[in-house]
């Protein structure tokens, strides 16, 4: 325990003084949910972290699931714990209250709170609400003069109804009203138990009371419900009271009367007589604040109810946002497609954002196949932090001990902070807990969160059930492999010579065996001389069996599918049980490209493989050609599954680019061929030298493989490969060494630092002339251009360059510069990853462009906080190949300042990439497009010509000339992926083209909702697309305006509409129009908006879906 003491990190950082335990049952119900948050709120003001232990629901309806949830609580390590407090009437599973009660006692020595529980070993107060009660009766009385009152009361045998019978005779007692038994009813505080009074009071023959008051909301809504089916009215004929003011009764036909139960209050006091423990002191007075809520049903006028509910920090939604119940919640189904552990955890993960505005989420798995219970190593499958996104991660191997409940409650930190643990399980099997906290604000989860959570529950038996069928499967087909593999085995072997037969009799045994070994080649980094990671190198112990006889020898006998199968499940076992010693480093394991394994035992592999996926690496031979539908199902299933591939032997063969772009590696090896004595073969270096450049372009890492000498050594780091293999480095090596040799490694840093000493960055500080010429500063070596506007002579500055002659200078423009840039034939470049010009925040910058300017592997930043005015009549070519990337913007995780474009020329962007944006940026910002022309190239998996990836976006483009021609598995021309968009084009003509999985020409993907305003305008748009729509949100709701304007637009695709996306909330007006539109689809149909939707004024247009003429009406004002 840590005590009331005030704890400091080692860099002298206050941390919390220590840890309080909540145990409770069913977290989201509205008591529970508001004494949590009076025991956050008390423990975060005192400087204690809270830790939450939840059910899901107070009471189970079958044993297995009793076992399930309430294994939650086994997970407590109270040693980490100061105090405990225990919602005891809260866990109403049977026998459960005992067993915690049992346990706490064993293991915990702290303080120990129970709330509404007797117990033998701690203290504990009530919230039988007494006074509550009391009150409530005396309103009855005072205001509306009732006498004749009756009660219903809750179980008779329980402490709160005992006190709750107490409070109501003692009110009738003082205001000389006399109680009998026949007064008082005892019911279970549900709905039917008020429903069954009811009856029994009509039925009684006795003359109606003139109130009943009911010892909670539920019971007087059944009351209530049962009185006006029998015609009798509320409050004109009877009144009646609850107690626990609820949603249900305030917003009941006649207001319900009632009484709030100060749960706050109640969390507060718990952690108040904590203190008072820890202290050695007697627990405080409870005198918590009573309020009734007065409705309609006592006889009174309805008051407006109290807002119990916290402010959202933004104008988000639930709803907005789509939560759980959304209806394009799909993670069931997702859920369900999924085969392996890892996927299914990209799944969960990608639908996170459903679970609503959190500060983290960790998913703790256990490690083996326990069922019941959790192991004593768990696993952070899943680890999500909003202020900490760059280690936010998913892992099949990131382990800790059970001991530690959670690794980020050890982490120090300033502020207190809450975490709720509940558990992850099916029935009785228990897979491992989930962890949900809202930082420091007092909160619990909502009932969106506990069905998110359950679907996620259940989505893990699936992926369970999926992996034994999946694993009986492959056991099937590996038996019938045997067979095969016999029959055809006796015809081979029947061929060979006596010295023949030997070697295939022990290649035989080596196989059925498995006696298989394997050596460890490092592969080092190229600039620090680690070890990056190693190649599993086949070997043997039989003699004269090497790879080369075991591959020959395999091959005749038809079971090179054994030595495949045998490379990947031995490298995988070995990597799992040296993961300690690997660390983060990488194996890479050699394939047989031309073997395919049967396709459950490839799906049993390539999961195995999706677990360790940041530990292993699969390596084809380039020169090994595989049919086109197997290669392109192996991509997949590296692709899906997060697992990289090499390419083995570049250079030999078969190398050309277009090889390279078909695998799209992220390692080559270049063959040891052109390594050897490439020191003095000018031929080979420059060979080399084009495969790195296109590596590096392409973010493939290069290898050289083979490196026997130091020349060769000091020729491949001088030529820019990224990692060396090679005999010179290390040797291969039964065991998996941890560090080459020194005087190598020294090598190697010696070779770097030589290199460093004339490529380091060297800045030319502007300010001393109105003009820089590109081609003096760089024959100076310098490659960078700083620009300020403080202290000196020349603020505005002209960099000037010569056409076609190329620089690598790049331009950072300094935080709060106010001025004008003018490009002037100006090239720059820069290294992959960063800008060529770099602007600063708070800053205000014009670029006048003139001539014909080029910014080759990287764009332009605009930070949020600046603003980028472009004016003049020259050009700018912007290209850029990068994972991710921006042509004038910000990156994908970013929102990019205001940019406005007043230049008369052109602005042509090429960018290829995983994901990126031409012009705007991952997060949106402010784009004013006034003139000019624009021509934007797009190619890789995700990108937007002009807008946002993620956010909303509300663009103004007038008076341009703009194509946009965009290759993407899911691209938009102009508008957001994500986001909503609002885009107004006026007097311009645009021509976008798309050639896509999923494709929206002008509005949004995944976004809510797209409006689109054409004055004056004339549109082509051309889309080759299985999913998408020319104008408008794709998958949701869409207003297109055009007026004065004309539209030529074609779209051909399985599900490929024009106007508006697949929904019938589409509204599209034009009006002065001339359109000429034709689809292609399996939909039938251009459009789901409904006829009075699609409204045509004074107009030309011709629709045509699968090449033919649709009438539309257009009306003539």
């Amino acid at each position: 325990m840590l005590f009331n003491v005030p704890l400091f990190g080692a860099r002298g950082i206050l941390m919390v003084k220590g840890r309080i335990a909540v145990l409770t049952a069913q977290s989201d119900e509205a008591y529970q949910r508001d004494f949590l948050m009076g025991v956050e709120k008390c423990a975060f003001e005192s400087g204690y972290d809270v830790c939450i232990f939840s059910m899901y629901i107070k009471y189970q309806n079958t044993p297995e699931r009793e076992r399930g949830e309430a294994t939650i609580y086994t997970l407590i390590n109270y040693d980490l714990f100061d105090a405990v407090i225990v919602m005891a009437d809260c866990i109403q599973t049977p026998d459960l209250w005992g067993f915690i009660e049992e346990d706490i006692h064993e293991r915990f020595a702290g303080p120990v709170i129970l709330v509404d529980m007797n117990s033998k070993y701690f203290k504990s107060f009530w919230t039988h609400g007494y006074k509550l009660i009391y009150k409530l009766i005396s309103h009855l009385i005072e205001e509306h003069d009732y006498k004749d009152i009756l009660f219903i009361a809750g179980k008779k045998w329980h402490e709160h109804t005992v006190k709750r019978v107490e409070a109501y005779k003692d009110a009738m007692s003082d205001h000389n009203l006399k109680v009998t038994d026949d007064m008082i009813f005892y019911g279970d505080y549900w709905y039917t138990s008020g429903e069954v009074c009811a009856e029994e009071i009509l039925d009684s023959g006795r003359a109606l009371p003139d109130a009943v008051a009911c010892a909670n909301d539920c019971m007087a809504i059944g009351f209530a419900k049962a009185m006006e089916k029998r015609g009798i009215r509320i409050p004109e004929d009877i009144a009646v009271t609850g107690y626990g003011t609820s949603k249900e009764g305030w917003t009941s036909p006649s207001p319900l009367t009632s009484v709030y139960i100060p749960a706050e209050y109640y969390g507060t006091y718990a952690v108040n007589c904590l203190f008072n423990l820890m202290n050695g002191e007697e627990f405080p007075e409870k005198n918590p604040d009573i309020q009734l809520y007065i409705g309609g049903s006592c006889g009174c006028k309805a008051e407006k109810p109290e807002c119990k509910f916290i402010l959202r920090d933004s104008w988000d939604t639930n709803e907005s946002e789509e939560n759980f119940n959304s209806i394009h919640n799909f993670i069931q189904e997702d859920i369900m497609k999924e085969n392996s552990k890892r996927g299914y955890l990209d799944i969960v993960y990608s639908y996170l954002f459903q679970i609503g505005d959190i500060k983290s989420f960790y998913l703790c798995l256990n490690d083996n196949e326990v069922v019941e219970g959790y192991s004593d190593e768990i696993i952070q499958a899943i680890k999500y932090e909003v202020d900490n996104e760059k280690e936010n991660s998913i892992s099949l191997i990131n382990k800790f001990s059970k001991k530690d409940i959670l690794p980020a409650l050890h982490k120090e930190h300033s502020e207190p902070r809450g975490y709720i643990f509940t558990p992850v399980y099916n029935e009785d099997n228990d897979y491992g807990y989930a962890v949900l906290s809202f930082g420091s604000k007092p909160m619990s989860y909502d009932s969106n969160y506990r069905m998110w959570i359950n679907s996620v529950s259940r989505g893990y038996e699936v992926i369970r059930r999926n992996e034994e069928l999946i694993n009986l499967r492959s056991k099937v087909a590996s038996d019938r492999m045997v067979i095969d593999s016999l029959r055809e085995r006796k015809k081979t072997v029947e061929e060979l010579n006596e010295h023949e037969k030997i070697l295939a009799e022990r290649v035989e045994t080596l196989l059925d065996q498995n006696l298989f070994k394997y050596y460890f080649q490092p592969i080092v980094n190229a600039k620090t001389g680690e070890i990056y990671s190693y190649e599993a190198l086949m070997r043997s112990e039989l003699a004269e069996v090497n790879p080369l006889v075991i591959l020959k020898y395999s091959e005749m006998l038809g079971r090179l599918v054994d030595v495949e199968r045998n490379t990947f499940k031995n490298i995988i076992t070995i990597l799992e049980n040296n993961i300690d010693k690997i660390k983060d480093r990488k194996i890479f394991i050699n394939s047989i490209p031309s073997v395919e394994l049967e396709k459950e035992e490839r799906k049993e592999i390539i999961k195995r493989l999706s677990f360790i996926h940041d530990n292993v690496v699969v390596e084809v031979t380039e020169s090994a050609q595989m049919a086109e539908e197997r290669f392109n199902t192996f991509k997949d299933e590296m692709k899906e599954n997060d697992i990289n591939i090499a390419l083995d032997d570049y250079g030999t063969g078969y190398s050309n680019i277009s090889n390279l772009l078909r695998y799209m590696p992220k390692y080559v090896k270049v063959d040891r061929s052109l390594i050897s004595n490439i020191e003095e073969d000018l031929n080979k270096q420059y060979f080399v030298r084009e495969v790195v450049d296109f590596c590096h372009e392409s973010d493939i890492l290069a290898l050289a493989e083979g490196v026997e000498n130091y020349r060769e050594l000091e020729t491949v780091i001088n030529l820019g490969v990224d990692l060396i293999q090679g005999f010179y480095t290390a040797k291969p090596n039964p065991e998996i060494i941890e560090s080459i040799n020194p005087i190598v490694k020294d090598e190697i840093l010696k070779i770097n630092q030589e290199n460093s000493k004339t490529k380091n960055s060297r800045c030319f500080a502007s300010g001393r002339s109105n003009r820089i010429s590109l081609n003096g500063i760089s024959k100076e070596g310098y490659n960078r251009i700083s620009i300020s506007g403080e202290n000196v002579t020349y603020r505005d500055v002209t960099i000037v360059g010569t056409p076609g002659h190329q620089t690598e200078v790049n331009i950072m423009i300094n935080d709060g510069y106010c001025g004008i840039v003018t490009l002037e034939n100006a090239t720059l470049f820069s290294v992959k990853g960063y800008p060529c010009i770099q602007i600063g925040e708070d800053c205000d910058v014009t670029i006048i462009l003139k001539g014909d300017n080029s910014l080759k592997n990287g764009g332009i930043l605009v930070p949020q906080s600046s603003v980028v005015t472009f004016k003049g009549d020259g050009d700018m070519f912007i290209s850029i190949s990068h994972g991710k990337y921006y042509g004038i913007g910000n990156s994908i995780d970013e929102r990019c300042g205001t940019i406005n474009f007043h230049q008369d020329g052109s602005i042509k962007i090429n960018a290829s990439g995983r994901i990126g944006v031409g012009i705007g940026s991952g997060l949106g910002g402010r784009i004013n497009i006034e003139r000019g022309g624009y021509h934007i190239t797009l190619n890789g998996e995700q990108g937007v010509g002009i807008g946002s990836l993620l956010s909303d976006i509300d663009l103004d483009i007038k008076s341009c000339d703009m194509s946009i021609d965009i290759n993407k598995a899911v691209g938009v021309g102009i508008g957001s992926m994500d986001g909503n968009s609002k885009v107004s084009i006026i007097d311009s003509a645009v021509g976008i083209y798309g050639n896509a999985n999923k494709f929206t020409a002008i509005g949004t993907i995944r976004g809510n909702k797209s409006y689109i305003s054409l004055t004056d305008v004339s549109v082509n748009a051309t889309a080759r697309s299985k999913f998408s729509t020319l104008l408008g949100a794709l998958e949701g709701a869409t207003k297109f305006k055009l007026e004065r304007g004309k539209m030529r637009l074609e779209n051909n695709g399985e599900r490929a509409l024009i106007f508006g996306g697949h929904t019938e909330d589409t509204q599209i007006y034009m009006k002065n129009f001339d359109c000429y539109s034709k689809s292609k689809s399996d939909l039938m149909a251009d459009s789901y908006a409904k006829p009075e939707k699609f409204i045509l004024v004074e107009g030309k247009g011709e629709f045509y879906i699968d090449s033919k003429l649709v009438e539309r009406n257009i009306s003539q004002i």
